[in-house]
C-alpha cells in the first residue's frame, strides 16, 4: 500500500467516524423528541391534570412539534382520558424524516463510496 493510499484510507476513516457521530447526535435529538411526545401521549391517556407543572411543561414543549398535526384526527376521549392519534402519527412522521436526513447526510458526505481519483 502506497503512502498516498494510506493517507486516503485515514481520511476516509476520519470522515466515516465524523459521519457516525453526526448521525448519533441526530438520532439522539429525535429520541428526546419522541420521548417527550410519548410522555405527552401517556399523560393525556391517563387524564393527567394539565395544570400540574410537569404536564404543563411537557404539553408546552411538545406543542410546537405537534402543531402541523393538530386536528388531523378526532381524538377519542373517555372520562377525561384522551388518546391523541395525531401525536402518534407525528412520532412516526418525525422518525421517517430523521431517517431520511441521516441517509441524506451519508449520501452527500461519505467519501468512501466515491471512486478513487
Amino acid at each position: 500500500m502506497t503512502q498516498e493510499a494510506k493517507v486516503r484510507r485515514t481520511e476516509v476513516e476520519k470522515r466515516r467516524y465524523t459521519l457516525t457521530k453526526v448521525s448519533q447526535i441526530i438520532w439522539l435529538v429525535l429520541g428526546i423528541l419522541e420521548a417527550a411526545i410519548g410522555i405527552r401521549v401517556l399523560l393525556k391517556l391517563m387524564g393527567a391534570n394539565p395544570e400540574a407543572g410537569f404536564a404543563r411543561f411537557v404539553y408546552n414543549f411538545t406543542a410546537i412539534f405537534l402543531a402541523p398535526f393538530e386536528n388531523l384526527f378526532n381524538n377519542p376521549a373517555v372520562e377525561g382520558a384522551v388518546f391523541e392519534i395525531s401525536s402518534v402519527i407525528a412520532m412516526l412522521v418525525y422518525a421517517l424524516i430523521t431517517w431520511g436526513i441521516v441517509r441524506l447526510v451519508w449520501i452527500i458526505f461519505d467519501i468512501s463510496a466515491r471512486p478513487e481519483p
